[in-house]
């Protein structure tokens, strides 16, 4: 049976034969492209190549299924997935950091954290167990859209105290003390992450408690890209309807599914140092009731037109984007200009609430981290060539430098 691809496609399919032989990158049944689909045989048996030229596609990168595992025989499994990792092992890999690191300073320098956005038509709330080895750090945001109130419950602890899963199924990731236990509980065998609340009172702070679920039905985007060789970074993001409540003092927050959302982010990199990226992100739903939402980060990694974890998310399925650069010409809390050199995203952004995390450690090691929420304006070409507006849509932004 012949194979019939896009060029863009067909030149990346050689690419992987060649240069990746050994990973399975090319186990599925159909692959996913910007502006249409490509599908071949299951069992590859023929290296004729037929080429189908689209003269509409500004930008096409090819989207498989998974192997089962992150790391095979010592090697990571690059490329960009829209399914899950059964098996998430970045430690299994063979001294990404170089040969002559020891595996003590390979599991030192990998990042991992699990995030999340929760949001409906008033609240936007971030939250995240965060490892960066050399400390932890949890933290839940409440951001109210319309008056820019913001409670922030933030703890730094140590990295040992608290447990970033290993995988989405039958796993979890939380840090538990007397007064503050956030909870990211992972059951992909039934499609759905539960997020849980319980936070002690504080001064002028309210307490919080209560859960809530996503239904993970959608598409999600699933990457593993190369800083080196056989160094990088994973990620699985999915934006899902959500369902459930929050107490924060006498107040309610309801998460009807018809109009509320989350984005989870399983995450784990061996970043280069210092550890650089910049991040937006927005979702809510658009006019016709769909759910959409965007991913679209700059960050270390290679090619970025071959490796980016850069989406569109409409009504439940995802397209790839190309890669952007998010430029900041008047500082931090100005408005941020994002755009590809394709045409196909043209966003600004305009912080609303301050949000920074400074961490300094004996004048040498720490963090510079700004992450300001506010309100989003401009549009995305879809696969279809119309374009989706986000104007109006409430997200977030981030400037970050990591030296730890």
């Amino acid at each position: 049976m012949g194979i019939e691809l896009c060029l863009p496609c067909a030149l990346v399919t050689m690419w992987s034969s060649t240069v990746r032989a050994g990973v399975n990158v090319m186990a599925a049944s159909k692959r996913r492209v910007y502006g249409h689909s490509c599908y071949r045989s299951s069992a590859i048996a023929s290296t004729r190549v037929r080429l189908r030229v689209m003269r509409d596609s500004p930008y096409c990168r090819a989207v498989d299924s998974p192997p089962e595992a992150l790391v095979r025989d010592g090697r990571f499994c690059f490329g960009t997935f829209n399914e899950p990792f059964r098996i998430v092992n970045p430690e299994d890999a063979s001294r990404p950091l170089g040969a002559a690191m020891p595996r003590f300073v390979n599991r030192f320098r990998l990042k991992e954290w699990e995030a999340f956005q929760l949001g409906n038509d008033d609240y936007f709330l971030v939250g995240a167990v965060y490892n960066a080895k050399a400390l932890g750090l949890v933290q839940l945001a409440i951001v109210h859209k319309h008056t820019g109130r913001k409670w922030l419950y933030e703890k730094q602890v140590p990295s040992w105290s608290l447990q970033v899963a290993s995988g989405l199924y039958s796993s979890r990731s939380e840090y538990r003390s007397r007064g503050l236990t956030l909870i990211i509980r992972n059951q992909l065998e039934r499609n759905r992450f539960t997020v849980e609340v319980d936070i002690a009172p504080r001064g002028e702070m309210p307490r919080v408690r209560g859960a809530v679920t996503a239904h993970h039905t959608t598409e999600p985007i699933v990457i593993c890209q190369p800083f080196g060789d056989n160094r990088a970074l994973y990620s699985h993001k999915a934006l899902m309807p959500a369902e459930g409540k929050l107490e924060v003092g006498a107040e309610t927050l309801a998460f009807a599914q018809a109009r509320s959302f989350m984005v989870v982010d399983d995450h784990k990199g061996y970043y280069p140092f210092p550890m650089k990226y910049d991040w937006v992100t927005a979702a809510g739903f658009a006019p016709d009731g769909a759910l959409v939402g965007f991913n679209l980060t700059d960050n270390q990694v290679q090619n970025h037109d071959l490796y980016n974890e850069n989406c569109l998310w409409h009504d439940g399925t995802m397209q790839v984007l190309p890669p952007v650069r998010i430029t900041r010409p008047n500082g931090v809390y100005a408005p941020w200009q994002i755009k590809d050199t394709h045409g196909m995203v043209e966003l600004s952004f305009t912080p609303k609430v301050k949000n920074e995390v400074m961490i300094n450690i004996l004048g040498v090691l720490g963090s510079d981290y700004y992450g300001p929420y506010g309100d989003f304006e401009g549009r995305i070409r879809r696969a279809d060539g119309s374009d989706i507006d986000f104007t109006g849509f409430y997200g977030m932004g981030e400037q970050k430098t990591v030296r730890i």
